[in-house]
């Protein structure tokens, strides 16, 4: 049996009180330092909210405002090709990550477990672990594009939230 790690909440420091961008700047980052997973913060996208918070502004940007206004004189791109290899990685992806969670867990018995993790854990099947869900993780950023295609396709009746 591994060891388990628990973050107490009195184990924590204590946030700031004495400025907005104080109490901001440590829920952004020091709270996560103190509490995330050590093995994560080196990978592209886990140290950090400045570049997923950029990435999100930048889709929502183009969805928005800039795609509609670039595309509002031309005619809508065919992407057909586009689309049929984009959606076959895709769905190839997710499956290869439906097989590897499915194997990864003991057809989800593993799952079940509902003790805290060894976050110190560097075994094969952790880091396995750690990097399976860190390229799904990317794939949701892969996921927007589909909105992308929908706005260069002019299909906006199919964006939600327009």
């Amino acid at each position: 049996m591994s060891t388990t790690t628990k973050v107490l909440i009195h184990d924590l420091q204590e946030p700031p009180r004495n400025s907005f961008s104080s109490l901001a700047q440590y829920y952004l980052t020091d709270f996560w330092a103190e509490v995330g997973d050590p093995r994560v913060g080196e990978l592209p996208f886990m140290g950090t909210f400045t570049l997923p918070l950029a990435i999100y502004f930048s889709y929502f940007l183009f969805v928005l405002v800039l795609g509609p206004a670039f595309m509002r004189h031309r005619r809508p791109l065919s992407l057909k090709w586009t689309l049929v290899g984009y959606n076959l990685t895709m769905a190839l992806f997710n499956l290869a990550v439906f097989v590897k969670v499915l194997l990864g867990s003991n057809f989800g018995r593993r799952m079940l477990e509902l003790d805290w993790k060894d976050r110190t854990d560097r075994s094969e099947h952790a880091l396995s672990a750690r990097r399976w869900a860190w390229l799904y993780m990317l794939s949701k950023y892969v996921d927007m594009l589909d909105t992308v295609f929908f706005v260069l396709r002019k299909k906006e009746s199919q964006i939600t939230g327009r």
